[in-house]
């Protein structure tokens, strides 16, 4: 099962953080826009993912579960690709209660192996993501401390838990 290291913080000032991941990034900037549509199930966590980029839509449908205490979390997931043609989608709409729907701009960049998320998400705001692969060659801890360090993330800045969550509970102060 695929893993990866997480931290996801506040991060208003945008213009910052675009100029850091550029100057880090190795390749340009991908633009997308998500709807992630989590569903109620008894074990972990289950999500739709609509990715609207220059290419078309594309379709994910992710498990994942990560213990949501700590700045940075592992993640263990499992990802499929899906068709829009293949009607799966409808399936999960019809059989599976909706918990949340979570929207956002993503601007994504990539370091070292590294995974930079500008996310702007729509009722909460602008924030950065990190998902360090934790097969990649270097120690996912130390790449993700190198970006904690570049972008200037303070303790007060980590959020501890999923965009899903802060828009289910509707937390005004995260």
């Amino acid at each position: 099962m695929p893993t990866n290291l997480e931290l996801k913080a506040k991060y208003p000032n945008i213009k910052r953080a675009e100029t850091i991941a550029r100057e880090l990034s190795e390749t340009e900037p991908e633009i997308l826009e998500q709807i992630d549509t989590y569903y109620n199930v008894p074990h972990g966590r289950l999500k739709l993912r609509q990715i609207h980029s220059n290419d078309g839509v594309a379709m994910e449908l992710i498990w994942y579960e990560r213990i949501e205490t700590g700045g940075d979390r592992i993640s263990n997931y499992e990802l499929v690709e899906l068709s829009r043609e293949s009607g799966f989608y409808k399936i999960l709409e019809q059989a599976l209660e909706i918990d949340v729907k979570v929207e956002k701009q993503r601007t994504v960049y990539i370091w070292n192996g590294c995974r930079i998320h500008i996310d702007l998400v729509e009722q909460l705001g602008p924030f950065l993501e990190f998902e360090v692969s934790t097969h990649h060659h270097d120690g996912p801890s130390e790449r993700l401390q190198h970006l904690i360090e570049k972008f200037g993330i303070t303790d007060l800045d980590v959020i501890n838990c999923s965009y899903a969550d802060l828009l289910r509970t509707q937390i005004p102060n995260y």
